[in-house]
Formats: C-alpha cells, structure tokens, sequence
C-alpha cells in the first residue's frame, strides 16, 4: 500500500545522515528505506518530520519514504506495517514513542548517568609518528590518565578503556577479543586500579565485527559468520567481517563477557555499528541480552538511537564530531542530541566528546562545546583532559563537572 502526503520543505530524516556531516535535513528528492539503510553516524528513529506533517512507521516490518523534491511524499506500507501521521510536526514526537514504547521501562542504574572518561582522544593525542592510536593504547597511558585526572581534583565516575586493548590481529583479535598481553601484561591489575582510584571500569568493544584472522573466524565448522559487507580495518592490514548472529556466535560471546564482567568491568561501549540497520540491532539485541543475562547491572552503551533500537542498550551517545573552525559542528552536534532525544526517549545519553573527536581543537572550540553539553540532558564525557590546554581549562571544567555531578545528585 502506498499514501501520498503534501509536505512543505524542509524534511527531517532521523535515520539518514553521514559521517561528521548534519544530512538529516533534506530539500531535494530522495528514496530510503529507513530499516534497511546504513546505521552511519547517528541514524535515528524511521520517521520524517517537516513543519506540517510528522509519519513514523509503528512496527519493524519495513516501508519506504519517497519524496519528489517538489511538495509530495509517498509513503510505502508493506503488509503488516502500520503508520502514524499527525499534523503536529516536532510536538508529535512523544505521542509517536509512546505508541511503539507502550509499558516498556528501561533498566535505570544510578551510575548510568555518573560522568565518564575515555581513553580514546587521549589515545589519538600520544601516539608516536607511525603508530595508530589502537596500537597507542596500553597500561603505562592508562595510569597517566589517572594520574591526571587525580591531580586536576576532577570528580570520580566511569572509565572506559577504549580500542584496542585487545590483540590487533590473529588469534585473540575481533571476535576473540582477548587481552593483548604485550601492552597489557596485568590487565587484571588496571582493573582493580580503576576501582581503586573510585572510578567505574568500562571496556570498548565491536560485537559486529569479525577479524578473518581470528579463531573465531577460523573455527572448523563455522556456522556463526555471514558477509554482509567486507571492509579494512583502520590500519588497513586486515579485513574485517560482520557477524551473523546464531547459536556460536552467542556462545562465544557468553564466554568472552563473562570473563571480563567477572574481572570487574562494569559497563561495554558497544561501537562500530555502521552496517545495515536491521541485521546491527540484531548485533545489539544479542549482545545485550547476554550481558543482561550475566549480570542485569551492567551498563551497554550504544550510538544508534532508533526507537526500534535503543531499547537494546541502556545509554545512548551522540556520537562523534570534528570541533574545528572548518564546519558547523556545533549544529552538529545539536542536531545528533535532537535526535538522539527523540529514538531514545527513556535513555540516559552520553555526551560524547568534549572537544569532539579530534586532537587539533581549540582552548576556545573546546570550552564552548563543553559549555553546550553541561546544557543538554545527558552525561559529560572527558576523552581529552583539559590539562592539555592550561590550567584555567582544568578550573573551569572541574567546577563544570562538579556542578553538574550536585545538579543530578538532587
């Protein structure tokens, strides 16, 4: 079945966008399946939204938005699909979700919203010429982080130690996800340091992704991998898979989180999620349900905010942007909060990062992004130390975060 709606331009697109760029608001003609389209920077919610009209498909059973670039939308409704319209525009946000969330309640911790620090950026900051900031990452940079941390007087919260901590390629590597004992001979004991400095251990990981060196990969009788889609790896000497999701995949992943639950860590940012949108939520949807099924307290984290989607992870990020003089990234990144606040109403969101993903941003670039995120509703993120600036830096953000850690505390 197909319906036809006037609309006046522009049109908002939740789900579509690309990488560090804000496409979400459109004006030229288009088709898109906004089930089947790639999850790429932060894909919201199947619906589109202009000043007159605002239609949300109800249910996963797929549909299609055409627009002719000139005042007509057609809408494709497959069988078994159901859709909601309003003429409210944006206020009809919350009438939609709560059509599609009904009595769903998300799983709330008091430590979901506590401030977090990443070791990414400052990953990408002290890395030797040469080297990727996966190969940067090991125990002496993760105790000089904390160190830091401890000396700038920041308040304690989370601390996820980012990619790559595993092994970088061969057995042991994406889809083994073991520790790589060369840059981590006591990862044990960066745990418990964690914990010992009154942090919260959190641990990056790709459930989706597939290294075709790994043991996984190459296991005799494999039934747990499918190509979707075949890419490079950062460092472009590997190639990557994505995982189908069956009886293997969810015992290997039972294994691998149950060791590293056990050894502490508490929270998994669940990344690289950037495929097909429908075959990514059943990445998410497994991982999540075996990380609840070993421990309900532990904290998923996850960068698609489709209401069909978020109900799989308990925080939800913004995701990345590039804070430079050289693009609107401050609309940007109003633009990922919109919509990550309307797919994922009931999550807590992370705010990710100050000063963005980037090492070249600006004293002045970095302390106005941290000023637009201490104003939105969701938790700061530290990925860069504000030592890298001076020491009027590190005052401001420490009375930021203290301010915002007594706001929630309320």
């Amino acid at each position: 079945m197909r319906k036809i709606y006037k609309v006046s331009k522009p049109l908002f697109l939740p789900f579509y966008n690309e990488w560090c760029k804000n496409k979400y608001t459109q004006r030229d003609a288009f088709k898109y399946n906004p089930f089947t389209i790639d999850a790429s920077s932060t894909s919201g919610s199947p619906v589109m939204i202009s000043e007159n009209l605002f239609v949300g498909f109800l249910n996963e059973n797929g549909g299609e938005f055409e627009f002719d670039g000139n005042g007509t939308l057609t809408v494709t409704i497959p069988e078994g699909q159901e859709i909601f319209v309003s003429e409210k525009g944006f206020s009809a946000a919350a009438e939609y979700n709560e059509k599609i969330l009904g009595d769903y309640t998300s799983n709330k911790n008091e430590w979901y919203n506590r401030i977090e620090y990443c070791t990414w950026v400052e990953q990408k900051m002290f890395t030797p010429e040469g080297v990727s900031p996966e190969m940067a990452l090991n125990e002496k940079l993760i105790i000089d982080i904390l160190d830091r941390i401890d000396k700038m007087k920041l308040p304690r919260g989370k601390f996820t130690i980012d990619s790559s901590w595993y092994c970088a390629t061969g057995r042991g590597s994406m889809g083994d996800f073991e520790i790589d004992r060369a840059r981590f001979p006591n990862f044990e004991g960066v745990i418990q340091e964690i914990k010992a400095r009154g942090h919260l251990p959190g641990l990056w990981i790709a459930p989706g992704l597939i290294d075709t060196s790994s043991a996984y990969f190459n296991m005799d009788g494999l039934r747990g991998f499918g190509v979707w889609k075949v890419g490079e790896s950062i460092d472009k000497s590997k190639k990557i898979v994505f995982a189908n999701i069956d009886d293997i995949y969810i015992e290997n992943y039972q294994r691998i989180l149950e060791k590293y639950i056990n050894m502490g860590i508490m929270k998994f940012k669940a990344d690289i999620l950037y495929s097909q949108k429908d075959k990514m939520k059943e990445v998410l949807k497994a991982f999540y349900n075996i990380v609840k099924s070993i421990n309900p307290l532990v904290e998923v984290e996850s960068h698609i905010p489709d209401v069909f989607v978020s109900r799989y992870c308990d925080v939800v990020r913004i995701n990345d942007l590039q804070v430079n003089d050289e693009n609107d990234w401050a609309g940007l990144c109003r633009a990922h909060y919109e919509v990550c606040r309307l797919g994922a109403p009931d999550k807590v969101l992370n705010l990710d990062h100050i000063g963005g993903n980037t090492i070249s941003v600006t004293k002045e670039n970095y302390l106005k992004h941290f000023d637009i995120l201490m104003n939105m509703d969701g938790y700061p993120v530290v990925s860069l130390l504000p030592d890298n600036f001076d020491s009027e830096t590190v005052d401001i953000v420490r009375d930021g975060l203290n301010k915002w850690n007594k706001k929630i505390s309320v």
